[in-house]
């Protein structure tokens, strides 16, 4: 039995920490050997490799997202008032009415034109 090199060592070694992608690369191994899929034409070969690198994709992805929220949430506070997620409340200061008068006047002596508002008396 031929030797296994320490490169060898670790890809076994990250693929048995990852069981769902050891199984995908399993199927798309025993594709490519035909291996009793029952696989006849190469367009239904080509389908169900595609349909395999894309379960691949999906999954690695998923499991690099968990590991790096894993990963952020070590380097936070243990703060309870800390919101993890969600939509921003926070939507900024309504201008002041001394902001407004100042930005009407800025405009009125660029374009030359009154567009004050009269209050009704």
């Amino acid at each position: 039995m031929p030797s296994i090199s320490e490169e060898d060592k670790k890809l076994l070694s990250q693929l048995n920490r990852q069981s769902n992608l050891k199984k995908r690369i399993r199927s798309i191994l025993s594709i490519a050997d035909d291996s009793g899929e029952g696989i006849v034409k190469a367009d239904e070969a080509e389908g169900r490799i595609i349909e395999e690198v894309r379960r691949l994709g999906n999954e690695t992805l998923t499991e690099w997202a968990v590991s790096r929220i894993e990963k952020s949430e070590a380097y936070l506070p243990a703060d309870d008032n800390i919101s993890r997620s969600g939509q921003k409340k926070y939507i900024g200061t309504a201008r002041s009415e001394k902001y407004m008068c100042l930005s009407r006047n800025i405009d009125n002596q660029e374009n030359d034109t009154d567009r004050s508002v009269k209050k009704p008396g």
